[in-house]
């Protein structure tokens, strides 16, 4: 290289340091993704400690939806937003002292992800597609819904019952103000709780929280001895303000291990300003949150080996094997129909009825017995 760096620096560059918001301040690194990044902790966000699941703080999903809205509002501007094919991979746990950095990066095709990080290294805990929503939905015929549900919680029984399943909520998250239920549907009229100011751009937290809450009157009878945590959304679609007074429409879409709900937000004249389609629950028991067994809940990623390529009849076997000594000992057991690389560069042309193995990961003398037992597989 004479002399000459030619490698990017990796060091972040921070643009704005005044974003103490979801999704917090952008930060200009090598990538090509957009990426915000967000201390949270009890004593920025006192009332996300109103929020608890089996007495730990834990950030909720609505907190995390308005990170990844906001990232997408901050580079792409204002206007409707869609939050499709949304996963939770690992509850955001909040702890009494000290803050998590979360981070939030979009890449250029919507591709977002939320993680945070600690001193064990990165956490992953949402990933995405953002888009543009399109257009809103027709309104809602809030008068044809209040005639199916009829049966009236009140908002003080509604906590009491969430108690009843390890999920505490304080005044910051007790934005329903009256609840109806009917048969697998909900009605609620939701408001932002007082102490709290609602953001400029996209929905508080809180609220929003709220609106969500809405889905568990679709299955009041069923929430006995464990809480319900979200592990994904097909879809989430903000349209206008969500700022209140609210009412918020929630439907069942579907039971078992994973229990489904639709919901649509409207101001009181029937204005959709926000849907979730396909909010997946389940349930989570005690010991979720203590002991780092917040992973049990969720889907993770598995690798295992898969059964080796098997040479078509007649075709060759060619090997590439960074070590001579590995290739020769899997050529010699094929015979006539191997050919060794050193280098991929060097494949000779190839055909249909062809196989090529790649050993130039292998390097250790035990693989040479590796390379023998693969040859009889192929």
């Amino acid at each position: 290289f004479q002399r000459r760096r030619y490698w990017r620096s990796t060091t972040a560059e921070t643009v704005s340091s005044a974003a103490a918001w979801p999704p917090g301040e952008r930060v200009v690194t090598p990538a090509a993704e957009a990426q915000f990044r967000l201390p949270i902790g009890l004593a920025g966000f006192p009332w996300l400690g109103d929020h608890r699941v089996h007495g730990r703080a834990v950030v909720p999903g609505a907190f995390q939806i308005a990170c990844l809205a906001g990232a997408w509002r901050a580079t792409r501007g204002n206007g409707p937003v869609s939050i499709a094919d949304l996963t939770f991979a690992h509850p955001l746990v909040v702890s009494e002292e000290g803050a998590v950095e979360v981070w939030t990066s979009l890449a250029p095709d919507g591709t977002a992800r939320l993680l945070s990080r600690d001193d064990d290294g990165w956490t992953p805990h949402a990933d995405a597609r953002l888009g543009a929503a399109g257009d809103v939905p027709v309104a809602m015929d809030l008068e044809e819904v209040r005639q199916r549900c009829r049966s009236e919680i009140a908002p003080d029984e509604w906590r009491e019952r969430l108690a009843g399943i390890g999920i505490t909520v304080g005044p910051a998250f007790a934005g329903i103000r009256h609840l109806w239920r009917g048969d697998a549907e909900a009605l609620a009229e939701v408001r932002l709780p007082d102490g709290l100011m609602a953001p400029a751009d996209g929905p508080h937290p809180a609220l929003l929280d709220a609106c969500l809450q809405v889905a568990g009157g679709t299955l009041a009878d069923d929430m006995a001895g464990e809480p319900l945590l979200p592990v994904g959304i097909d879809r989430v679609a903000l349209f206008g303000p969500v700022a209140g007074p609210l009412w918020v429409h929630a439907c069942g879409s579907g039971r078992g291990e994973v229990i489904s709900t639709d919901v649509t937000v409207c101001t009181e004249d029937g204005t959709v300003v926000a849907t979730v389609e396909g909010l997946h629950v389940r349930r989570a028991p005690a010991g979720l949150l203590r002991d780092g067994a917040a992973s049990a809940l969720f889907h993770a990623v598995e690798w295992r080996e898969a059964d080796p390529p098997r040479a078509a009849a007649g075709g060759r076997v060619v090997v590439v094997a960074a070590d001579p000594a590995h290739g020769e000992t899997l050529a010699a057991a094929l015979g006539d129909r191997a050919d060794v690389v050193a280098d991929p560069a060097d494949l000779p042309e190839l055909h249909d009825s062809d196989t090529v193995v790649d050993l130039t990961a292998w390097n250790e003398a035990g693989d040479v017995a590796r390379s023998l037992a693969l040859a009889r597989r192929i």
